[in-house]
């Protein structure tokens, strides 16, 4: 047996470890708890959500405004407000969903996840109530937005 040939099986071990802790590695990428590898920054979550915000909220400005020019919206103001409920359900269930795609920093998850509660909150009372919103903001809408403020997202959600 050659000097080369003797070489050969611990090189093949050497390898394989290698591929083993490569592989371990691979595994451990993405799979949520302690990853840290996509975790966005504050600022870079307050950015994406401001855009999705200001996207959503010209969409149902819109619509609204559509709504609101047509002749049968003098005509059912109960219809035009259920109406107008239906479009900021939506628009506010849309951006709830895209905010939970977002890799929120650990400190940060308890108070990004109340701005999603308080989102939809606001989404369910406008299917629920939509009178609700004929008048001033109703409360779910004021605590989403003050929650969505205090962590430094400015343009959600729309009123």
């Amino acid at each position: 047996m050659s000097l080369r040939s003797a070489a050969l099986p611990h090189r093949l071990t050497i390898a394989l470890l290698g591929a083993a802790l490569a592989i371990g590695l691979l595994q451990g990428c993405g799979s949520g708890s302690g990853d840290t590898a996509h975790i966005e920054s504050k600022a870079g979550i307050v950015k994406r959500a401001n855009a999705i915000c200001e996207a959503n909220g010209s969409q149902l400005l819109s619509e609204v405004n559509d709504l609101l020019a047509s002749p049968r919206a003098n005509i059912n103001r109960k219809g035009a407000a259920t109406t107008i409920s239906e479009i900021l359900a939506r628009e506010m269930q849309i951006e709830a969903d895209e905010f939970r795609t977002f890799d929120v920093p650990p400190e940060d998850e308890e108070q990004f996840g109340a701005i999603i509660e308080a989102m939809q909150r606001v989404a369910t009372e406008a299917k629920t109530n939509p009178e609700s919103f004929l008048g001033p903001p109703p409360a779910s809408l004021t605590e989403a937005q003050k929650l969505a403020r205090g962590y430094g997202i400015t343009a959600c959600p729309v009123v």
